[in-house]
């Protein structure tokens, strides 16, 4: 049944944003959002993903639209020439991604409960987020922790408000779960509308140039998703390869950066330092936000921190004048960054960066020959100091 005097949401009105030029979509949009607006408002408002509120999509990464792309020198010294990204947190993104798929689905006419299962796994993908994200992961990988992903399943399962939330509007967990995993065809629209909500709006907070449509536009070039694969036009099928490349692009110019690997690396390692000092526990990272841990890291910093752990700190919260205090080697060989990382001592740290593979992100295809491809941007696009191991060494003072 429609519900009754829905507030108005983020969710609702970014869908329609993006279907704007459909009236047979916009239409969609609001006949969704009559009748599932108050389970999604509901689904909203648990704690679990209101925790996301705190969590920066970014990190502390900063936007580096006019900084070269060099690492030795960092950044060719040119790490003042970046700047502040305005905060974007993850329930921001996870609205997003969830009025992508609504949007999406508005597309192919899908039937209102399986957009329902696969706007609901939209907006919860992305529950089992440790503090800053990505960055601090493998400080619990190294200690057998799982993933955000599978941490996110175990919530949707656990969680009693979100449990109490689905039984009251017959949401099934399984099917949110299945989905989330990006399995299926539903599964397969929320691989898609996951990169497209943060390429698109991660382009523009950094300044890099992108059509207001450009959301749309992609969607737009799908036909139907059916049998685990995108179904597309021979045409469009370079133009989905080159939305690839275009998020190739920005894994080089933004979220992997020079400065901002540097950065992100600071962050884990300063993390890792305060677990192993007993300054935080492992274990409540998936449960904290960014605001706890950079709480310990001031107290660290202004009390018995060593020197490489208050330097690095000034680096991540941008001190560009700290990047003197760091020399950065680059090698050629695994054997050769592993043997300079091997003379880190205490008080000079030495940390590993390891060389980075752009081509892990596909789709799979059908073109109207009844052909099925991976669609996969080639790893020889990659730039060459992303293809090296380097070694960050503490040089500064003790």
């Amino acid at each position: 049944m429609p519900t009754a005097n829905v507030p108005d949401s983020p969710v609702r009105l970014r869908a329609l944003e993006i279907a704007r030029s459909s009236p047979e979509s916009v239409r969609y949009v609001h006949a969704f959002f009559s009748v599932f607006g108050g389970a999604i408002n509901d689904l909203r408002a648990t704690a679990a993903f209101r925790r996301l509120a705190g969590i920066s999509q970014l990190g502390l990464k900063r936007g580096t639209r006019d900084v070269p792309a060099a690492m030795v020198p960092l950044c060719a010294g040119r790490e003042s020439d970046s700047t502040e990204l305005g905060p974007f947190v993850r329930t921001k993104h996870s609205e997003r991604v969830c009025a992508t798929m609504v949007a999406f689905c508005s597309l192919h006419d899908v039937p209102r409960v399986d957009a329902l299962h696969a706007a609901v796994a939209a907006l919860f993908h992305d529950l089992g987020h440790p503090a800053f994200s990505h960055t601090v992961e493998p400080v619990l990988a190294r200690r057998g922790f799982p993933d955000h992903e599978e941490t996110g399943r175990r919530i949707v399962r656990e969680d009693p408000e979100i449990q109490a939330t689905f039984k009251k509007h017959g949401i099934e967990t399984e099917r949110v779960i299945e989905i989330i995993r990006e399995k299926g065809d539903l599964g397969l629209r929320q691989k898609l509308c996951d990169t497209l909500a943060y390429l698109g709006h991660d382009s523009r907070l950094a300044g890099f140039p992108i059509d207001d449509a450009f959301e749309w536009n992609v969607l737009g070039l799908i036909r139907s998703v059916t049998g685990g694969a995108f179904v597309v036009d021979n045409d469009d099928k370079t133009r989905l390869y080159r939305f690839l490349v275009r998020r190739m692009d920005m894994t080089a110019d933004l979220y992997e950066h020079p400065l901002n690997r540097v950065n992100s690396l600071f962050v884990c390692q300063l993390v890792e330092w305060l677990v192993d000092n007993g300054r935080l526990e492992a274990e409540t990272l998936p449960r904290l936000c960014d605001s706890h841990v950079i709480a310990a890291l001031e107290e660290a910093v202004a009390s018995d921190a060593p020197a490489w752990a208050l330097s690095a700190w000034l680096f991540a919260s941008h001190d560009p004048s700290e990047s003197r205090s760091w020399e950065i080697h680059e090698c050629d060989s695994e054997s050769g960054a592993i043997e300079l990382t091997s003379q880190s001592t205490r008080d000079r740290p030495r940390f590993l960066l390891p060389p980075i593979d752009f081509s892990g992100k596909s789709l799979p295809i059908r073109t109207p020959s009844g052909m099925t491809e991976i669609l996969r941007c080639s790893p020889n696009e990659n730039q060459h100091h992303h293809k090296l191991w380097h070694v960050i060494s503490y040089r500064g003072p003790v």
